[in-house]
């Protein structure tokens, strides 16, 4: 199977679908970092501060993703729409989440509880230039190479940066061994 063959058939997933993931996903983000948010006013942390920061930003947008989404799959005229939406929202979150992790392999991992899952950001980024690149840019634009590949370009760039971050942390965790 050719990589257009495969991106086709990406392209396949339909709308519906994509919608009940990105609810999922919300409400994945809803509960991680409510639940996060709530333990900082029951148990003040070092990293309250930085929770409560995030939660600000993140639960707003995990709102506007399960709003949307919802709305969505109930009316079909505004699926597109919010899955532009979405896109938008998943690719700042990607972009975000990318310097983040460059960061952390230009100054290491923060100090704390600090847990990396190898995958789990290119997954994200690779998803939300998927969505973005689909819903959230005109149709015209997926004649471009660099925009019908996005997926596959932002997985290209985020695998390696993932699986450095995580050798970074491991090797801090051992190094903390002696």
């Amino acid at each position: 199977m050719t990589l257009r063959a495969f991106v086709n058939k990406v392209d396949g997933v339909s709308e519906r679908t994509l919608l009940w993931a990105n609810l999922a996903l919300g409400c994945l983000v809803g509960l991680a970092h409510g639940s996060a948010l709530a333990v900082t006013y029951v148990k003040p942390t070092p990293d309250a501060g930085s929770i409560r920061q995030l939660a600000s930003i993140s639960l707003p947008l995990a709102a506007a993703i399960v709003l949307t989404s919802a709305a969505a799959l109930f009316r079909v005229d505004f699926r597109r729409p919010a899955l532009a939406i979405h896109g938008l929202i998943f690719a700042a979150a990607a972009v975000v989440t990318l310097l983040w992790a460059m960061s952390i392999l230009a100054w290491g991992p923060p100090r704390g509880r600090f847990v990396w899952s190898v995958g789990m950001m290119t997954a994200l980024v690779a998803y939300s230039f998927f969505v973005a690149s689909r819903y959230s840019m005109p149709r015209s634009f997926r004649e471009h190479g660099a925009v019908f590949y996005a997926p596959l370009l932002a997985l290209a760039v985020c695998l390696p940066i993932d699986v450095a971050v995580f050798v970074k942390t491991l090797s801090e965790i051992t190094r903390g061994f002696g």
